[in-house]
């Protein structure tokens, strides 16, 4: 066994356990958590980490040296088995604006997104995931978007990508501009996640509390594309079209995300949120919603090359056409290549009949 370092020894000293509803969390330093939740400051940064060791002390850092001075920090560790942890309180020891928590176990990814939410105390919440980090003024731009503008529930700035070290700008919008509500849901149905990634974001926690808003489990990919739809139907989203952060694209976390399930994600995004908000949404809404799924569904078949994509493919297809039949075509939607798709679906049967054979065989 390892042998403890003076300064584990010294967080263990300082740990303090906090009873979070029925769980038990650890928090560092001891003391912190009474201190932030009698006193929050305007932002809350939640900082969700799980084995994000590699990355995370870049994180912190860019957090550290913001311009704006009224934040909190607030890391919750899902149960690493890497040194996230001690390297969060180390950091924590320094710097007296950040409160570390450790999940008893782990509750998955975005269960640990709920976890932040559910610890955080101020006005505005900012999501920063741990491979990301923010560039100087991006808290006190977003805060002053959320302070001039009281019918705002999201705001968040352009996404840069960070690949290999090069960079790379991807602006929704050609101005800064801010969206009504029902405009930016009408666009989350029919074009694209108008809320952008979690680290790009910061919102009102008096929706969220109000509202008892939580991020879906139910999704692997898409739980922040759908929390940010539910956000819109109480207040507007702001663009801000400046890059203050920088989202670096890795092998981790949704990066890992099989293709078929970023499909029943958004598709299962666009037909809730069209359900959720029909009586918002015109005809004319519908039917581009209805023929964005459409073409959802072509574009992945046409990607589809091996005999287990076309499996997932069909399931998610007859899962959303049974959940959702007004807005999943009741045909499924075919490749534009015919005869590569003839191929692939006889390769398919070819594969299987080879595994049903294998397996009379063995019993």
């Amino acid at each position: 066994m390892r042998k403890p370092t003076d300064f584990e020894a010294d967080i263990a000293g300082l740990l303090e356990p906090v009873l979070h509803g029925q769980e038990l969390l650890l928090a560092y330093p001891r003391g912190r958590h009474t201190q932030f939740q009698a006193h929050p400051a305007k932002v809350t940064v939640m900082v969700p980490v799980y084995n994000g060791q590699a990355r995370l002390e870049r994180c912190l850092k860019s957090i550290a040296s913001q311009s704006f001075a009224d934040y909190q920090v607030i890391v919750v560790d899902n149960g690493s088995t890497d040194h996230s942890f001690n390297l969060a309180c180390h950091f924590a020891a320094e710097h007296p604006k950040f409160l570390v928590y450790q999940n008893a176990r782990n509750v998955g990814r975005v269960g640990n997104w709920n976890r932040c939410l559910e610890l955080a105390t101020g006005d505005y919440l900012k999501p920063l995931m741990v491979n990301d980090f923010l560039l100087s003024d991006c808290l006190a731009e977003l805060a002053g978007v959320l302070d001039a503008n009281p019918n705002v529930a999201l705001a968040r700035v352009s996404v840069t990508t960070l690949r290999d070290g090069v960079e790379q700008f991807w602006p929704l919008f050609d101005t800064t501009c801010c969206i009504p509500g029902p405009e930016a849901i009408k666009l989350g149905v029919t074009r694209c996640n108008p809320a952008a990634g979690p680290s790009a974001q910061m919102f009102r926690r008096s929706i969220v509390e109000a509202h008892q808003l939580r991020f879906d489990t139910g999704f692997d990919w898409a739980a922040d594309y759908e929390f940010g739809l539910r956000l819109f139907g109480w207040g507007d989203l702001y663009y801000l079209r400046k890059p203050l952060f920088r989202f670096e694209v890795t092998k981790r976390f949704a990066t890992q995300t099989p293709a078929w399930r970023e499909l029943r994600d958004e598709v299962e995004v666009i037909c809730s949120s069209v359900a959720r908000f029909q009586d918002r949404l015109g005809p004319e809404t519908v039917a581009l919603a209805r023929a964005r799924v459409e073409t959802l569904f072509r574009e992945h078949h046409e990607k589809c090359s091996a005999p287990m994509d076309y499996i997932h493919w069909e399931s998610v297809w007859r899962a959303a056409l049974a959940g959702h039949p007004g807005l999943v075509p009741a045909t499924a939607p075919s490749a534009a290549d015919p005869v590569r798709s003839t191929v692939a679906w006889k390769n398919l049967a070819s594969a299987l009949s080879q595994r049903e054979q294998a397996l009379a065989a063995v019993n």
